[in-house]
């Protein structure tokens, strides 16, 4: 079985990884331990994201080209300071 088969990672994340990171840290001390996200924004990204908080995602949907499967998300969230204040992982079924 391969959970992740549908997940779609930046390049040097590793899952594992994700529980390293502590609140307090800032934002290159979160990437020297998850390197950079997929992608970065300042708006609300999904239903789950803190108020007031930027977002790092390290995961999406889409990896597999053969069917559409079950995905995890890997998000990390900043305050404007880019002090990690939160992260969320969750599994999305579509």
């Amino acid at each position: 079985m391969k959970p992740y088969i549908d997940t779609k990672f930046s390049e040097d994340f590793k899952p594992e990884n994700f529980e390293i990171i502590k609140k307090g840290m800032n934002k290159s001390e979160v990437e020297i331990i998850l390197g950079k996200p997929l992608k970065y924004s300042t708006k609300i990204e999904s239903s789950v994201q803190p108020h007031d908080t930027n977002i790092s995602i390290y995961a999406g949907d889409g990896k597999s080209n053969w069917g559409d499967f079950a995905w995890k998300s890997f998000d990390v969230y900043y305050n404007k300071n880019n002090i990690f204040v939160d992260k969320k992982t969750q599994w999305w079924y579509d």
